[in-house]
């Protein structure tokens, strides 16, 4: 695999395992090229703390008609299945985030590692 070729998704996520994922960005990235960027906001499971109002400038009332970061299961499957590599910003956070989120009953982490198997082609690295 060429990775000036290959299409690659870097993911970071925002949030606390208390309350999940509250935001998440997505640049697709080709060779030395952004094809595209995406953000979204996801209605948290709990309470907000402070820390992280004043951090990331999200807060509960913004958040709270949104659908949760548990109902975005379908737009990951799409955006994974439309690159050649997944990848995290900072993976132990977002591992972490999705051990701690469910999504339709299994765990995220689950989920990833059935991205991975759903393109076999893709080996998973370590960076």
């Amino acid at each position: 695999m060429s990775w000036t070729r290959s299409k690659i998704a870097v993911l970071d996520f925002e949030g606390e395992t208390r309350t999940g994922v509250v935001e998440f960005g997505i640049v697709i990235i080709k060779g030395s090229q952004i094809i595209s960027t995406e953000t979204k906001q996801c209605r948290p499971r709990g309470k907000l703390q402070q820390k992280s109002t004043e951090i990331h400038g999200l807060r509960e009332r913004d958040l709270a008609g949104l659908e949760t970061f548990q109902k975005k299961q379908r737009y990951f499957a799409e955006i994974r299945s439309s690159v050649d590599v997944f990848c995290a910003h900072h993976a132990c956070v977002e591992e972490n985030l999705l051990k701690n989120s469910l999504i339709i009953g299994i765990n995220a982490f689950a989920l990833f590692n059935i991205f991975l198997l759903l393109s076999p082609d893709i080996k998973a690295a370590n960076f």
